[in-house]
């Protein structure tokens, strides 16, 4: 394995019964530090990220997945479809292309923001969710035929556009 140098600063916090992860100064690799799985919040925000690599998906227990405001390019990896209890999954402020096909299968989910990335289409599976939940796309190039396709296949959604 590469050497890394990583200057992490990491604060848990317990309120409420919810464990919080917050990471700072992360390696711009998409490496993740072993640390606890049973963690509710992942917040890897403004760390220069430009991948993330699969074992995100070992985060089973999350609730709120904060990845804003680094380099991601692609989409999102599939195994994030392994994160049943996610609420809250916010990728805004990006490079992303795309939106992962798993994210159909995530029926818990209240905020996907994916707002200023460089997404040009979403995957039909998204149309699984019918839970309520709000969707953020501004600053991204859809077209207003594309928003219409969503407002008329998600009637539960709010979308933000």
């Amino acid at each position: 394995m590469k050497k890394l140098v990583i200057v992490l600063t990491i604060l848990l916090v317990v309120s409420l019964g919810v464990i919080a992860l917050l990471l700072l100064n992360n390696s711009s690799s998409g490496y993740i530090p072993d640390t606890s799985r049973n963690t509710t919040v992942l917040d890897l925000r403004g760390q220069g990220l430009t991948a993330l690599q699969s074992q995100i998906g070992e985060y089973t227990e999350l609730i709120e997945f904060l990845v804003d405001d680094n380099s991601l390019t692609g989409a999102l990896p599939a195994e994030i479809n392994k994160m049943r209890d996610l609420e809250v999954l916010s990728a805004s402020n990006n490079l992303l292309t795309g939106i992962p096909a798993e994210i159909g299968q995530l029926k818990n989910l209240r905020i996907i923001d994916f707002s200023n990335n460089d997404i040009t289409t979403f995957p039909n599976e998204l149309f699984n969710l019918t839970q309520p939940f709000e969707l953020r796309l501004e600053g991204n190039p859809l077209s207003v035929e594309q928003i219409g396709e969503l407002r008329a296949n998600l009637p539960n959604a709010t979308i933000i556009f």
